[in-house]
């Protein structure tokens, strides 16, 4: 369900590689190699309590990704967290809601590689209907994602999946940050 590129871009994040091999009517065998880790102490586990959500309301987070199950992980981490969230899996429709609602979201969550427009294309005409929209880009893959092509986008933000909600909530919470974000 992640796809080559979200697996290619963990390993390669690792500094490991994938080989593959493949025979027609025998299969495709993929090897993953990755570093060995180095010894460390035990580390107690985390505490079982779950976080408290922060009342977060006042801000409404549109989230774009056409993988309707990363869709779904992305909105509900938020939404635990307190934040207002609209899905959609069509990067063209969410542009129309932008059109639509310009001021109805504080911050645009876009996945990059998407049928229709990119993320980045789709920041960059977010940013044309308001300025000041703080963009938040996840991706699988990170090829392409340049400082240049962030700037020029109006990207604010980038985080490879998978994302840790705690990384997700930290990129939100940056981009709300007066003059960060915009």
């Amino acid at each position: 369900g992640l796809g080559l590129s979200v697996v290619h871009g963990i390993v390669s994040g690792y500094g490991g590689g994938i080989s593959v091999e493949s025979r027609v009517g025998v299969g495709t065998r993929f090897r993953v190699y990755l570093p060995m880790a180095a010894a460390t102490e035990h580390q107690p586990p985390p505490s079982a309590e779950p976080p408290v959500a922060r009342p977060r309301e006042d801000v409404h987070i549109l989230v774009v990704d056409d993988e309707t199950m990363v869709a779904d992980v992305l909105s509900k981490s938020l939404e635990f967290e307190g934040f207002a969230v609209t899905v959609e899996t069509d990067s063209e429709a969410a542009l129309e809601r932008l059109r639509r609602t310009p001021d109805a979201f504080t911050l645009l969550l876009t996945d990059q590689t998407m049928p229709g427009l990119t993320g980045t294309e789709l920041a960059a005409e977010a940013r044309k209907i308001r300025e000041d929209m703080p963009v938040l880009l996840v991706t699988g893959f990170s090829d392409g994602i340049t400082p240049e092509v962030m700037s020029e986008s109006g990207v604010g933000d980038v985080l490879y999946k998978p994302i840790r909600r705690e990384d997700l909530v930290a990129a939100v919470e940056r981009l709300l940050t007066p003059g960060v974000g915009a």
